[in-house]
């Protein structure tokens, strides 16, 4: 899939292979009243685990950059000679991201490649708080002061806990810039703690937040739910050993090369349609997000895209050729981009980058085989094919993954292609085609230069 990168300051934010980089707004310095100091118990709850000598720590969350889907993160600690770590990534029930630490040694696995050893490219061994894991909206919570009252006991998972809760009102000012991120979220918190040693058992938190991805999608406040369970506490059963460092065994593609062409001409196609509309979903390392393209293509191909994290708008790009406009939605004006502000991670993001949707399958064009020519997708004739060779990924290049196309079998061009890999799921739907309703906006008359790299 296409990735573009808008670049406005400080903050960073990945989706559909988007990256954005955002300033945190900076505005009155007067100081948040009503909001006090750590709360001792939640203080306590994280100090506890420090005296663990093995825990698992699973954190779930559902939030707009997750594409409005629960993301987990499982941290594991072994306090033992030399410390052991681990910390995942699942997203759709799959591990998307692992890590292993042992000692001085560490390695990784990102969407079910092979594992690689850490260091050799200049990767600091992480530490404990480093890894996936950690309790971002708790620590938020704690940092802003959020007060705790007791709520009773109760036994969870077999384990005697005093239990709390806490709220935490919205800010009545605007938080100075140096407490901007633990100062600007509000909401409630349930928290449970071992009863006799005081270590976080559970928590569930459910809070809004004024920070960078609600500026990023012009928004008032994210809703951010958390939930957070440790488990295997001191259990001799948990254990973390180095992985095996062989390579994974690269699936058979079993494809059939006379196909081939009709794969490359899928794609192709797509540029001698009159006009037709895409929709982009990706779903990636516990970020979600989309895309919706309305594209003509002529001599000078015109696109206008909506990126969205979830469900949410929040910028358009209009491409008319190789040059670019951009506007913040839900009301900003158009206004030109500067090729360093917008580019696609191949190269200037102009309306041939937006719609090069064969960058999928890139080195992949004979590993397909014939799963149906008989097939109907939305009321179209299509040829459904599969390959088991993976997908192209920004993140890893090729990652392990199943890759459906259909293709309409009167003008051959592209219907849908869906990718399922381990930790990644990507999917690509053309519709509209020829409809009079395709149309993009007219460009602002002011317009900008082409990108350097177009250019020359």
């Amino acid at each position: 899939m296409s990735a573009v990168g808008v670049r406005g300051g400080a903050g960073v934010a990945v989706l559909l292979g988007v990256t954005l980089l955002l300033a945190v707004p900076v505005a009155a310095q007067s100081p948040v009243p009503g909001r006090v100091g750590p709360d001792p118990v939640l203080a306590a709850a994280f100090e506890g685990l420090t005296s663990l000598d093995a825990y698992r720590m699973e954190v779930w969350t559902t939030a707009p950059y997750t594409g409005d889907l629960e993301v987990g993160t499982i941290r594991e600690v072994i306090r033992d000679d030399p410390l052991r770590l681990r910390g995942r990534v699942i997203d759709g029930g799959d591990v998307a991201f692992d890590q292993i630490v042992i000692g001085e040694d560490g390695w990784r696995q990102i969407l079910g490649t092979t594992w690689s050893s850490m260091g050799s490219d200049g990767d600091l061994t992480p530490s404990v708080d480093s890894l996936p894991g950690r309790a971002m909206v708790l620590e938020r919570l704690l940092e802003a002061g959020i007060a705790l009252a007791p709520a009773g006991k109760e036994v969870v998972d077999g384990r005697a806990t005093r239990r709390y809760h806490g709220e935490l009102a919205a800010p009545t000012a605007t938080p100075a810039p140096g407490e901007y991120y633990t100062q600007s979220i509000w909401g409630t918190l349930d928290l449970w703690v071992d009863a006799a040693d005081g270590f976080l058992v559970r928590s569930v938190a459910d809070t809004q937040a004024t920070d960078t991805y609600a500026e990023l999608l012009h928004v008032d406040a994210i809703r951010t739910r958390e939930r957070t369970e440790v488990l295997a506490v001191n259990d001799a059963s948990l254990t973390i050993e180095p992985p095996d460092l062989a390579p994974s065994p690269a699936p058979s593609p079993g494809g059939d090369p006379a196909l081939a062409e009709m794969v490359l001409g899928a794609f192709t196609a797509l540029d001698r349609l009159p006009s037709y509309r895409a929709s982009l979903e990706d779903h990636t390392l516990g970020f979600g997000g989309g895309m919706d393209m309305v594209v003509l293509p002529s001599t000078s191909t015109s696109v206008q895209a909506t990126l969205r994290m979830g469900s949410l708008p929040y910028v358009d790009i209009l491409a008319v050729g190789d040059r670019l406009w951009r506007r913040d939605l839900p009301e900003g004006p158009w206004s030109g981009a500067d090729p360093a502000d917008l580019s696609c991670y191949d190269g200037p993001c102009d309306a041939d980058e937006l719609t090069d949707f064969g960058r999928a399958i890139d080195g992949l064009l004979d590993t397909f085989t014939l799963v149906s020519d008989a097939e109907t997708l939305d009321g179209v004739a299509a040829t459904h094919l599969r390959s088991t060779a993976g997908g192209q990924t920004p993140q890893v290049g090729v990652a392990p993954g199943v890759t459906d196309l259909w293709i309409a079998n009167d003008g051959g061009h592209l219907l849908k292609l869906d990718f399922d890999g381990q930790g990644t799921r990507s999917t690509i739907t053309i519709s509209g085609i020829d409809d009079p309703a395709n149309a993009v906006d007219a460009p602002p008359v002011a317009s900008p230069a082409p990108s350097a790299a177009a250019a020359g």
